[in-house]
């Protein structure tokens, strides 16, 4: 999953949090703070479940400010069916 958001109007930001919920899951846990120049990340720790919740917040002195609008993404699982391997005697 690639997200990407814009920096908007807070003053004095020093990066951004982006956070990842499961789909009705109660809390935002933090995936990744980032420096204030950083405007895109991929998330390639998917869980198993199959709709998750993103978020992005900025930071400013430290301290998480307002949460940005959330999304959420679709996350199609692929199963592996891995080969049949069978011993001769």
């Amino acid at each position: 999953v690639v997200l990407t958001w814009s920096a908007g109007t807070v003053p004095n930001v020093t990066g951004f949090s982006v956070e990842r919920k499961a789909s009705g899951g109660a809390a935002f846990v933090p995936l990744k703070t980032v420096g204030k120049d950083v405007l895109t990340l991929t998330d390639s720790t998917l869980p198993d479940d199959p709709a998750l919740v993103y978020r992005v917040r900025a930071i400013v002195g430290g301290v998480p400010a307002a949460s940005s609008n959330e999304v959420t993404v679709r996350v199609a699982m692929q199963r592996i069916q891995a080969p049949l391997v069978t011993r001769r005697r």
